[in-house]
């Protein structure tokens, strides 16, 4: 629980201390988040674990997105919500995405108790695909025929770029699940079935996405999901249990979630279904 905390407090805070070293502000870093967690009651730092959909504050009306006073207050303030993500139907412009979080960070930081800005999240997974005018580009799977891993790169520093000019600085992506149940709804978003393609290219794709220091404002911070065996459902349907022997587990569904923990890549996405019987959230 601290750790998760730690992410969805950290990436909301700049550092004062830029000429320091990594190390040095690491520690001032954990000095800081140790002294904050000892202020929040638990159920604030449930709050600021939970992540709900835009429209939970929010509707849109004649393409104009209001917020909603009541349920702003029963969000951020009665349940301590910690991030917010994606949109209610359509692609915003950057001057829409703009409006929108400065109102939530000012709403954030003025109302609550603990002064935790919040983070806002967005699935960016074949470019900035929730941003007007955005660059987009293929799903994995046909980007995976390319067979390359420099153009994956590329791909993950441009939709950092927007991403984050639209002024998010979190993407759930990329999939790193290994695609080897065709009739999965989702198949599409993952590399394919092989699981050095799939490991190899993800990697690139988040070196692209996370770049050396997600603080420089040109890039963000990346999600690997979903951990583990979420695109081999028994009956192809979403978020459906999975059957798979312990040997095949690690050999062809595990490896691209070791390299990605290996780069140090910031988050990671839990499979939201279950593996041989046991609901992966409550698998330790």
């Amino acid at each position: 629980m601290k750790k998760l905390i730690y992410l969805f407090i950290i990436m909301g805070i700049v550092s004062a201390c830029s000429n320091t070293s990594q190390d040095q502000k690491t520690t001032s870093e954990n000095s800081f988040t140790d002294s904050l967690l000892s202020t929040l009651t638990l159920e604030q730092k449930v709050g600021q674990m939970t992540n709900l959909t835009l429209s939970t504050i929010a509707t849109e009306e004649n393409g104009k997105l209001i917020l909603d006073p009541k349920k702003l207050e029963d969000v951020f303030i009665n349940h301590n919500i910690g991030s917010i993500q994606n949109v209610i139907s359509n692609a915003y412009s950057i001057q829409q995405w703009h409006q929108l979080i400065d109102d939530l960070q000012q709403y954030t930081l003025e109302k609550t108790t603990h002064k935790i800005p919040f983070l806002y999240c967005i699935d960016a997974v074949h470019g900035t695909n929730y941003t007007l005018g955005s660059t987009l580009f293929p799903h994995n799977l046909a980007l995976a025929a390319s067979r390359n891993r420099a153009l994956l790169h590329q791909i993950g520093e441009v939709t950092a770029m927007e991403t984050r000019a639209s002024g998010i600085p979190y993407n759930f992506s990329p999939v790193l699940d290994c695609g080897r149940e065709q009739m999965w709804s989702r198949l599409a978003e993952t590399f394919g079935e092989d699981i050095y393609l799939v490991t190899e290219l993800g990697a690139a794709n988040i070196k692209g996405l996370e770049g050396d220091d997600i603080s420089d404002g040109k890039h963000v911070a990346a999600c690997m999901k979903h951990f583990v065996g979420y695109g081999v459902p028994q009956n192809g349907r979403d978020r459906a249990p999975a059957l798979i022997p312990e040997i095949n587990l690690r050999e062809y569904f595990f490896p691209s979630f070791q390299k990605a923990i290996d780069l140090g890549t910031r988050t990671l996405m839990v499979n939201s279904g279950e593996v041989n019987g046991v609901p992966v959230h409550a698998s330790k």
